[in-house]
């Protein structure tokens, strides 16, 4: 059984970070391409992949509350 991550649900309540679904030109498709395999192949793993941009005095807190927050729901619920 196939189930997708709800990424709106997932990042309800986040204040620092944004859904995209642009993947660039860097490591980020790579990753996103052994994603869209997985996907492909109708197998059950659940993934979600997360750029984190260098990190600042000015981005630093609110990225990493988010981070946490992403991290907890993961954890904790099986319904994102």
């Amino acid at each position: 059984m196939h189930r997708a991550v709800d990424l709106e649900k997932l990042v309800a309540g986040a204040t620092a970070i944004e859904i995209r679904h642009d993947c660039g030109k860097f490591v980020c498709v790579r990753v996103v391409s052994h994603r869209e395999y997985l996907s492909q192949r109708q197998l059950t793993v659940r993934c979600i992949f997360a750029h984190v941009p260098v990190l600042n005095q000015e981005n630093l807190m609110g990225i990493l509350a988010d981070s946490v927050l992403i991290i907890n729901k993961l954890a904790l619920s099986s319904s994102c």
